[in-house]
């Protein structure tokens, strides 16, 4: 005959069960608190990831096809001018205005936002063949300067010649792991937009020219963002320096959620710092950027 429980069995069967569950919930608990705050700070560098290529994205490009007033300060970092009565070109390719505020500073910048091309030889009398790292003919952005054996051509007032390319035989195309010295063709010839040049209205290209996108202004700064409940995001703010010939419109455009954004001129570079938060974490990111 099989004995059954005692009551006192049953008790001390509970309380072991009791004690077994009250542990297993206590780590669901505390599992899903890490889970959490993982999650949280996760989320936080994924967005300082993002926020930090796109400004990596524009520094790389900072005064890359910007002429310079002064030669013996070219190179330098220095200011712009003041907001609203900036010159063109500016005293250095690598000037930059940095108008301090809290908690996000204000900056001003030029940069070349999209491509570049290489005259790698002739094809005929009046076809060059060229290198081009999204070199464009569309009318919104057909607008270069030419470097010539490391000096800026100049129209005959001065200015930094400004051409438009023709018959640019493949609109864009990339450079990157290109075989062979050349990826399109285009006519020998170019149409300068502001003035001209020995007298002529067209520029005829030559072995070894470079050709820049005419650079935008880039303006860098803070507001709300009514999309995402009036939250402070950076915003980029940018205008095409040759809008008399190519884009007409100042595109302003979000970036990213912060919570500060500071840039710190160094001397021969500037130094860039962003907090994000997200929660109550709270994450800085610092890069420095210079030539």
């Amino acid at each position: 005959m099989r004995r059954g429980f005692t009551v006192v069995e049953l008790l001390v069967a509970i309380a072991i069960s009791g004690l077994i569950i009250g542990i297993m919930a206590s780590l669901l608990l505390t599992s899903s608190r890490v889970f959490t705050t993982t999650k949280t700070v996760s989320d936080l560098k994924e967005s300082a990831r993002v926020g930090a290529m796109q400004l990596e994205w524009l520094f790389q490009r900072w005064g890359t096809s910007t002429p310079c007033a002064d030669a013996n300060r070219c190179t330098q970092v220095m200011s712009c001018g003041d907001p609203g009565n900036f010159k063109y070109p500016p005293d250095s390719s690598l000037c930059i205005t940095i108008r301090q505020r809290n908690p996000c500073d204000e900056v001003w910048f030029y940069a070349n936002l999209y491509g570049l091309g290489f005259v790698d030889r002739l094809v005929s009398p009046s076809k060059v063949a060229v290198m081009s790292c999204r070199l464009y003919e569309s009318p919104q952005v057909n607008c270069y300067h030419i470097k010539r054996g490391g000096l800026w051509m100049r129209s005959d007032s001065g200015a930094p010649l400004i051409v438009r390319i023709r018959n640019l035989s493949k609109e864009g195309a990339d450079c990157i792991d290109v075989s062979g010295t050349s990826n399109a063709q285009m006519d020998r010839n170019t149409d300068v937009l502001n003035g001209l040049y020995q007298g002529s209205n067209t520029f005829r290209l030559e072995i070894g020219d470079l050709l820049l996108r005419v650079p935008h202004r880039v303006h860098l700064f803070c507001q709300p963002n009514q999309r995402d409940n009036n939250r402070q995001w950076l915003y980029m703010e940018i205008e095409d320096v040759a809008k008399n010939y190519c884009q007409r419109d100042t595109i302003r455009q979000p970036l990213f959620p912060v919570e500060e954004f500071h840039v710190v001129n160094m001397g021969n570079a500037v130094k860039v710092s962003v907090k994000y938060k997200e929660g109550d974490k709270t994450f800085t990111l610092e890069r420095v950027y210079g030539r």
